[in-house]
């Protein structure tokens, strides 16, 4: 009779490893998956056979020492925001500042977009008014979303390459 437990997390990296190395994935991705499970394999997880872990567990994960933790939970944040309210990412969500939310009437202002229509009120559902509410926490004015001062680059057409402030006098 065949085993049809489902294999361990330690169990299942072997196999899913052997593929990593195997497929066509850009070096960089390749990277990514090993260093993942290089961190998994120093927690609690490791042993647990995978039709056992919880969401809890997963979302219970602290990787010390790195900083996958707050990107992770800035990564969830900027998903989140993008799938709320339909903002775009680079000069609309990692430009928010707090001064250009209404807390009271729960309405985000995007002062600068892409398009003149993109120039809007956004209302936020509860989900986004939580995740505003602990982004701002502390925060009278400023940016909602850490970063370097960014430069972007268009193209207007061969050799014609413009450089674009994606956040105007953003110093942070």
């Amino acid at each position: 009779m065949l085993d049809r437990r489902a294999p361990s997390l330690q169990g299942f990296s072997t196999g899913f490893l052997n593929w990593v190395e195997s497929a066509a994935l850009a070096r960089q991705s390749k990277k990514y998956y090993c260093n993942g499970w290089r961190l998994l394999s120093k927690t609690h997880l490791v042993g647990m056979r995978l039709d056992h872990i919880t969401k809890d567990d997963v979302e219970g994960l602290s990787f010390s020492g790195t900083a996958s933790n707050t990107n992770c939970a800035l990564r969830n944040d900027v998903i989140i925001l993008a799938r709320d309210t339909g903002m775009r990412n680079q000069r609309e969500l990692y430009c928010m500042r707090t001064e250009n939310l209404d807390w009271n009437n729960r309405i985000i202002f995007v002062p600068d977009s892409k398009t003149a229509d993109g120039r809007r009120m956004i209302p936020m559902s509860d989900r986004v008014y939580e995740l505003l509410r602990v982004r701002a926490e502390g925060k009278g004015e400023g940016w909602l979303f850490p970063s370097k001062p960014i430069e972007v680059r268009s193209f207007d057409g061969p050799g014609k390459a413009v450089s674009h402030g994606a956040c105007e006098g953003r110093t942070c």
